[in-house]
This record gives C-alpha cells, sequence and structure tokens, in this order.
C-alpha cells in the first residue's frame, strides 16, 4: 500500500461518498449548501455570482484540506462498524462545492440565462426583461377563472403581444420560466429554513443538549423522546406545500389569496406546453436564419438549414437540442468524422429514445480514438457541466453506439 496516494483515496471512495446524504449526516452543512444553489438559481447579475464563486473556492479548500488529513491520518482503515466514516460526508461536500463551482462559473460566462438562448441573434436582441413583468403575467393569467382554464392558451395570447413589441420568442419564455423560478424560491427557502429548524431541534434531543423553559411533570429524557417523536413525523412529512405564498405580502397588495406549490408547478406545465406548440413555429422561421447569422465563414457548410433535418428531443441531459447540434456538427461532422445525416440518427437514436441501435454507427477518416474520446469527454465535462454521478451515463454515449469503442475501456481512461 505504499504507492497509495490522495488520488486512489479519492476515486476509490468517490461512489461512496455520493451516496452519503447530507441533509442526514451534516444538516448544517446540507443547508448552507442548499442556500448557496438558491443564491445561484436566482442570481441576476455578476457580483452574486461572484459570491458564490468565492464562497465555493473556500468551501473546497478547507474540505479538501480536511480530507487531506483524512487521507494522512489513514482514517480509511479505521472499522467504524454501524456508521459512516466522517471523510465520506466531507468527500460529498467537497464533490457538490467543486459542481457548484462549475456551475457558477459556466453561468458567469454565458451570454444569457435561458437554455434557448443561443439560437437567435444575441447582440442584436435588445433587454427588455427588466420592462417586462413576467410574475405579473403569470399572476394576472393564473388569476382570472377563464384564462386558467385554458392557461397554455393565454400564454400564447401574451407572447404574441409581446412579439409586437419586439419580444423574441426565447426571450419571452425565459422571462416566464425565470419568473416561475422566482416563485418556487420562496417555497425552497422556507423549506430548508424549517428543515434546518427541525434537523437542529431533532440533533440536540438525540445528544441530550436541547434545553426546555418548562418541564411541568415530565423528564428532560421523556421530552426529548418526545422531541424526537415530532421532529420525525414533521420532516417525513414536509414538502414545499406546506409553504403557501401570500400573495397580498408576496406582491404588495396586487393580488390576494395563497398559491401552492402544485399551483406554480401547473403553471410551469402551462408555459411547457404554450412553448412546445409555439417551437415549430420558431425552429422554421428562427432557428435556420439565426445558426446561419451567428456562424463564422468557415462553418457555413457544416451549420446550416440542414440543422431542421437534426431536430430531436433531448431527452438525456439539460443540454438545449442547438447546442448538442453545434457541439457534435462542429467537432464530429466539420472534422469529416461523422456526415450530417448519421449524426442526425445519431442524435435521434441517443439524445430521444435512449436505446443504442442494433447496429452500431461508424465513423469514417477515424483518427485516434483518444481524439474521438476527447470530444466525447469535452461534452460531458464542459458542454453539460460534469453532472455529478453521472459519467458512466456519458461514457456510453461513444462506446455503446460506435463501432470500434467499448465502455469498460472508455471508462477506465475517459478523461485521458
Amino acid at each position: 500500500m505504499e504507492d497509495y496516494n490522495f488520488d486512489d483515496f479519492m476515486a476509490n471512495y468517490e461512489q461512496d461518498a455520493l451516496e452519503i446524504d447530507l441533509a442526514i449526516e451534516h444538516p448544517l452543512v446540507y443547508d448552507i449548501l442548499e442556500k448557496q444553489k438558491l443564491k445561484l438559481l436566482s442570481a441576476d447579475f455578476d457580483e452574486v455570482i461572484d459570491e458564490v464563486i468565492e464562497f465555493c473556492k473556500k468551501a473546497v479548500k478547507t474540505t479538501k484540506e480536511s480530507l487531506i488529513n483524512s487521507f494522512s491520518n489513514k482514517h480509511y482503515k479505521v472499522n467504524y462498524r454501524n456508521c459512516n466514516p466522517p471523510f465520506l460526508a466531507q468527500m460529498k461536500t467537497y464533490i457538490e462545492y467543486g459542481n457548484l463551482y462549475k456551475q457558477a462559473t459556466n453561468k458567469k460566462n454565458s451570454d444569457q440565462l435561458f437554455e434557448f438562448d443561443n439560437v437567435l441573434e444575441n447582440k442584436k436582441i435588445k433587454n427588455h426583461n427588466q420592462k417586462m413583468d413576467y410574475i405579473d403575467i403569470i399572476l394576472r393569467g393564473y388569476s382570472n377563472e377563464n384564462d386558467r382554464k385554458f392557461l397554455n392558451n393565454y400564454f400564447i395570447r401574451e407572447y404574441r403581444k409581446a412579439e409586437k413589441e419586439h419580444y423574441k420568442f426565447p426571450e419571452f419564455f425565459n422571462g416566464l420560466v425565470s419568473g416561475v423560478n422566482k416563485l418556487k424560491d420562496q417555497y425552497k427557502t422556507r423549506f430548508y429554513e424549517r428543515k434546518r429548524e427541525l434537523y437542529f431541534m431533532l440533533d440536540g434531543a438525540k445528544n441530550g443538549t436541547l434545553k426546555y423553559g418548562d418541564l411541568k411533570d415530565e423528564s428532560l429524557e421523556q421530552r426529548h423522546k418526545e422531541t424526537i417523536k415530532y421532529c420525525d413525523s414533521e420532516l417525513s412529512e414536509l414538502s414545499f406545500e406546506n409553504f403557501p405564498i401570500n400573495l397580498f405580502l408576496f406582491t404588495n397588495n396586487r393580488y390576494i389569496g395563497f398559491l401552492n406549490f402544485s399551483e406554480v408547478e401547473f403553471i410551469g406545465n402551462e408555459i411547457a406546453q404554450a412553448f412546445k406548440e409555439l417551437e415549430l413555429e420558431f425552429i422554421g422561421n428562427e432557428i435556420a436564419k439565426g445558426l446561419k447569422d451567428l456562424e463564422k465563414p468557415q462553418q457555413s457548410e457544416a451549420i446550416d438549414s440542414t440543422v431542421e433535418e437534426m431536430i430531436f428531443r433531448n431527452k438525456f441531459d439539460n443540454v438545449t437540442e442547438i447546442k448538442v447540434i453545434e457541439y457534435f456538427t462542429k467537432n464530429l461532422v466539420e472534422k469529416r468524422y461523422l456526415t450530417k445525416e448519421t449524426l442526425a440518427e445519431y442524435l435521434k437514436q441517443a439524445f430521444e429514445l435512449k436505446t443504442p441501435p442494433k447496429q452500431k454507427f461508424s465513423f469514417e477518416n477515424l483518427p485516434t480514438q483518444a481524439r474521438i474520446r476527447k470530444v466525447f469527454y469535452n461534452y460531458f465535462s464542459i458542454t453539460a457541466g460534469k453532472p455529478s454521478g453521472r459519467k458512466l451515463e456519458y461514457v456510453k454515449l461513444l462506446g455503446e453506439y460506435f463501432n470500434g469503442f467499448s465502455t469498460d475501456k472508455i471508462n477506465t481512461n475517459f478523461s485521458k
């Protein structure tokens, strides 16, 4: 074991660490992490994103130092019997903050917040979002009984109005989605605050440090048992539905009543339905033109109107369809490793159907396997943001779909 180093230690225990539930193991650490995630989610300015980035840097540095200490003291050799080794929670925290740091830096480097943005003339679109009150649009439609029955049609009508004011398709729906996310943040903030309170009480009751003002005729041990039972019961039933939004307070007296989380989810689904109904029109009128305007001269052969032939539904990850097309066109079609027709078939099979074909695809003019492997690794690590715990799924995008590549072999040297 003399050659066993820190990198080996991290690699050996990474999967175990990913299975750790920080909400149970370290609720306070979990709460702080979730607040940073929410802060990034709702961040509209670089200053706020920078704060998250700096916080993540410090967290990564601190947890790495703790992990190095655990490794140096060989804590991994200790038998912890019926509990998880403490270094696993440290490793999970290290991984989570590392991923959050990448998300924050990616968000800062993005030209737009919403995933539909890259297909249009970003430099030519004026930013109307500060003038348009998207939450008001959402609540106005939902509070009207007739519009609520046909909410997706209401959002389509609102888009038509906005279009006359020169709002672009992704820009308008970006605003609606941001509005829904801001509403959801209200539930999440209160949910995690209550969850933190309950875990704090639960920990205090379990370790005997929780104090009470008046025990009456009960013993301290009995009160602790009652507290544990109460906290366990509430935690098992706790959900976003427990924290409805008071619209009168939230909108500064413009609307009255309470809005449940399930209602916001319904609104989100209706927005998605409206988007889908308009999407074909958008694709026909905007995508080909937008891509051509964004192209550099040398890209014109690879990304042109034939992009319409590659339209598919990305059910594999959260990258937009256009980004997927652009990435693989640039790295596979322009390099003449795949034809446009083969790429279109592959994207449909791998990203929408998510089922390997009976007969695998083949690369043309195949360079070294390492070069192709790097294309797929960069998609995983950069374009997709290296989603936690999903490395093998991205390895299979190459290994299960193309001749000459083995998933097992790729998995051992994916990043090399």
